[in-house]
């Protein structure tokens, strides 16, 4: 697979994968970063300077969020890691599935809260066996069960409302947050089917 990414008409960077996941960008160094799962790599492109790195990882990995200039939250099949950005080393942060070996970790992002959802799914695909995760203040909640492939975790700029797909259905889910936990409020309902 060949991810190409895009900004303002032009090409960022065109790379192979065997699975691209969890584009992020950090405003603050300029930089876009996306993993390669099935690859085991994160991907770097610094867009000031052009400079793209690859950093191996040893597990499948796909979500990233920005904690502070120097470190990274990272979500792998192995759980949560904190990333040190100039050398790489990861220190384990809290289990996610302890209980579900099968399992990694699919798509991600952060809330305006600072907030990150996570969503997991099988390794194999199967039915109904991930779920979405809600990371704050070192605690891990379990807020959406049963999804098979969790895709397009996002949320409206002020933090009210948020979406998620499940792939295998292909429903577009809504679902009303507390702006300031980034925690659902409500329960989720098809916006489109």
């Amino acid at each position: 697979m060949t991810d190409i990414y895009e900004f303002e008409g032009k090409t960022l960077c065109n790379t192979n994968s065997v699975l691209g996941e969890g584009p992020t960008y950090d405003p603050d160094s300029n930089t876009v970063w996306w993993f390669n799962i099935l690859g085991k790599e994160l991907h770097e492109l610094n867009l000031s300077s052009g400079q793209k790195k690859v950093h191996p990882l040893p597990v499948m990995a796909s979500v990233l969020a920005r904690i502070d200039a120097g470190r990274q939250l990272i979500a792998t099949e192995e759980g949560l890691f904190v990333r040190d950005v100039a050398s790489g080393n990861l220190t384990f942060y809290a289990a996610l599935e302890n209980d579900k070996p099968e399992n990694r970790s699919n798509d991600g992002r952060t809330h305006p809260s600072g907030a990150l959802w996570i969503g997991t799914m099988s390794k194999r695909a199967e039915n109904q066996a991930g779920a979405i995760y809600h990371v704050a203040g070192g605690k891990v909640t379990k807020i959406f069960n049963g999804i098979s492939i969790p895709n397009s975790i996002c949320f409206s700029p002020d933090g009210t409302i948020g979406y998620y797909t499940d792939s295998r259905i292909n429903r577009l889910m809504r679902v009303m947050v507390d702006p300031q936990t980034g925690l659902p409020s409500g329960e989720p309902i098809v916006l489109v089917d």
